[in-house]
């Protein structure tokens, strides 16, 4: 779908607000890199990390996204592999027909497990402070800001009420299942939110002046349904991580099985004479 919506919207920018991958879920490894091999073959142009993805396996987490070529953003998160090289930009700028399209990110460390926040290749600024200081330089070197915002749409909604923000034309939130189905404003700033989970793909339009102010907007959100063509590849390898889950999940349900069989079993050791007797008899009259 992406190709298709590229061939007709050339001036097409694809984010990510960050949550790409959680390691509470099934088989959470395995599933990072599915998710992280189909967004870089998207060709994501710009995306962040929320605390689903920080709270990873660190080394795993560092091997996983030094195989993508996509620019990932934040202008208060600094992580560095282990040859000091920083894997984070403060923001990135595109141009498109000679508009300066920038994008930069937030996320707060509140969400974060103890792991990250002690781990010394991290390094989580104050959002609010690191966001100004980024905007302030952005202003003089693009016409349009983006902020992916891992605050929620509350927070994010927040964020823009009570602190001057008003230089950043759209804000996308992630965190969270809302999804908007208009686009919200926050003074001049543009807000909207995806779902969870990559069940809609939201598509949002501005039509700029040449100085980049919003002349109008309008957001669509695509349901990913089975209607939509799949990617071959991406289809087989879906195949695989649902053959692999299910016979995890086949797997769990024999220990669960046999861990109830041992407790059955254990009770019945347990048990005087007089009550084993007793239950036999019962067991046989059934």
């Amino acid at each position: 779908m992406i190709d298709e919506l590229r061939k007709t919207n050339k001036n097409l920018i694809l984010v990510d607000s960050g949550d790409m991958f959680f390691k509470t879920k099934s088989l959470p490894q395995l599933r990072a890199r599915l998710v992280l091999d189909g967004m870089n073959r998207m060709k994501y142009d710009a995306v962040t990390f929320g605390e689903g993805d920080l709270n990873m396996d660190f080394e795993f987490f560092l091997k996983e996204i030094a195989k993508t070529s996509m620019t990932y953003v934040s202008s208060n998160i600094q992580i560095l592999d282990k040859k000091n090289k920083k894997l984070l930009l403060p923001y990135v700028i595109k141009e498109i027909d000679g508009l300066k399209i920038a994008v930069t990110a937030i996320t707060p460390e509140v969400m974060m497990d103890s792991q990250v926040l002690e781990n010394k290749q991290i390094k989580i600024d104050d959002p609010i402070l690191a966001l100004k200081e980024t905007i302030a330089e952005l202003k003089e070197k693009s016409d349009f800001i983006i902020l992916l915002s891992h605050f929620g749409m509350a927070g994010t909604k927040n964020l823009l009420t009570y602190n001057d923000l008003s230089d950043v034309s759209l804000a996308i939130a992630g965190h969270g299942r809302l999804m908007t189905d208009t686009v919200k404003k926050i003074g001049d700033t543009c807000i909207v939110q995806n779902s969870l989970g990559g069940e809609y793909l939201s598509m949002l339009k501005f039509n700029l002046d040449d100085t980049g102010k919003i002349i109008d907007s309008n957001l669509e959100n695509i349901a990913l349904t089975k209607d939509v063509p799949e990617d071959l590849y991406l289809m087989e390898q879906m195949g695989k991580f649902s053959a692999k889950k299910l016979k995890q999940e086949s797997t769990r349900d024999e220990q669960e099985v046999q861990e109830a069989s041992e407790k059955e079993s254990l009770k019945i050791l347990q048990l005087s004479p007089e009550a084993f007797i007793k239950k036999m008899k019962l067991k046989n009259t059934d």
